[in-house]
């Protein structure tokens, strides 16, 4: 793990970050990111945030099999590879 990442800093960064932006890669793994988190994060993708994302790394991360699950169907939804 690179560092604790809080689970308001991750809903802070889906808020304001992802907005249109022209990255095609997202490394988010390895940062401790829980259920909140990754519930953020689906629902930024959901929501159409970062519109040329393509690769969302998300491994070695704290977040449960629900979250994980809620996350991979939103990156499937928009033609997002997860890893």
């Amino acid at each position: 793990m690179l560092w604790p990442l809080p689970e308001l800093l991750i809903t802070g960064f889906t808020q304001t970050f992802l907005r249109p932006r022209l990255f095609e890669d997202l490394r988010l793994d390895g940062t401790g990111m829980g259920d909140a988190g990754a519930a953020a994060l689906a629902a930024a993708l959901r929501e159409g945030r970062a519109p040329a994302l393509r690769t969302l790394y998300v491994g070695d991360n704290a977040f449960g099999a629900a979250a994980a699950a809620e996350l991979k169907a939103a990156c499937a939804a928009r033609g997002v590879r997860a890893m």
